[in-house]
């Protein structure tokens, strides 16, 4: 992996469950319990919406050829964006 991949990679990440995980505990625990739990009911419905919304529409990730990593499930809508 060269240096540009592994900076989009870790990029990539921030987007992540376990980063958001991590981020809200940090969040939670070490500033704001209250913006901790908001955050957190925030975060745990954008995944509830995001796997309900991948189920429905159930449109497929672009062709393997254009991977860099491999990944599961359906392509819309981008966790990332959402």
């Amino acid at each position: 992996m060269n240096a540009w991949d592994l900076l989009w990679y870790l990029i990539t990440q921030l987007g992540s469950y376990y980063f958001y995980v991590a981020a809200l505990t940090i969040i939670y625990l070490g500033f704001n319990r209250k913006l901790g739990k908001k955050l957190a009911t925030i975060e745990l419905s954008n995944i509830w919406l995001s796997a309900f919304l991948k189920d429905f529409f159930k449109i497929p990730r672009p062709p393997r050829e254009f991977w860099k990593y491999q990944v599961e499930g359906y392509g819309f809508p981008s966790g990332h964006t959402q």
